[in-house]
């Protein structure tokens, strides 16, 4: 297992490479097809990291809900909506990331190229699991590679992507905030703390007199652009922020 560092994201992906054997008796022929199955574990961790990223610009969503503020390029979900509390559960945050993987993974293995070989993949179904420190990415999806009726097919299942991910503490700080509106008290001093003893930072911008944007990042990263989430609330007049 070889654990890499990822440019500009603060999470480190856990490499396991695709097996495919050594099934060609040609040197050169052999080493094609290893460039391509290179290629396409190289589109398993990119799609899996670009999942995180754009569902923590997101809050939680690849596709978007029904009550969210449209920025043009991208979005951000209200969790609460005077009184409506609409926050994704770890289900459907798995689910999404799963659906990004989904159509991502497609793109990027139409683009591999080499000649005279033929690639085919059947309609993969992602499957996403968010534990405390990891996000694990199994990505049901067979790859085929073609050349002279010879034939080598790669079972992407086999070999999951694992990522060293806080989304799951994220999440359980974003449902404690939302909580904390519905009760209509929302203690900032205690959220400081749950964040700070994750290794998180909190950050809580309000704008039209009552309306918040909440951000939360990997306050442990290094990174100059650290991993972040957002999330929209829409809270009463009479709710007391301390």
């Amino acid at each position: 297992i070889v654990i890499l560092g990822v440019v500009a994201i603060s999470f480190f992906v856990i490499k396991k490479p695709i097996n495919s054997g050594n099934l060609l008796s040609d040197e050169n022929l052999q080493v094609q097809f290893d460039v391509i199955k290179n290629s396409v574990q190289d589109c398993m961790e990119i799609t899996s990291e670009d999942a995180l990223r754009i569902i923590g610009i997101q809050g939680g969503y690849y596709n978007p809900p029904k009550d969210y503020l449209d920025l043009g390029w991208t979005f951000i979900p209200y969790y609460y909506n005077n009184g409506i509390i609409v926050v994704p559960s770890k289900e459907k945050v798995e689910g999404e990331l799963g659906d990004y993987v989904d159509y991502s993974i497609k793109k990027c293995i139409n683009q591999i190229k080499e000649k005279d070989l033929d690639i085919n993949y059947s309609i993969p179904k992602t499957n996403v699991t968010l534990s405390p420190g990891i996000v694990k990415f199994v990505i049901n999806m067979a790859v085929s590679i073609n050349k002279d009726n010879r034939v080598v097919k790669l079972e992407l299942k086999d070999s999951p992507i694992l990522i060293h991910s806080k989304l799951y503490d994220i999440l359980g700080v974003a449902n404690y905030v939302v909580e904390g509106h519905r009760k209509s008290e929302l203690c900032m001093d205690c959220v400081s703390k749950i964040t700070e003893d994750k290794g998180l930072f909190f950050e809580g911008i309000e704008f039209e007199g009552n309306k918040r944007i909440y951000v939360i990042t990997d306050g442990d990263s290094k990174e100059e652009s650290p991993y972040s989430f957002e999330f929209i609330v829409k809270y009463k007049g009479d709710t007391n922020v301390k």
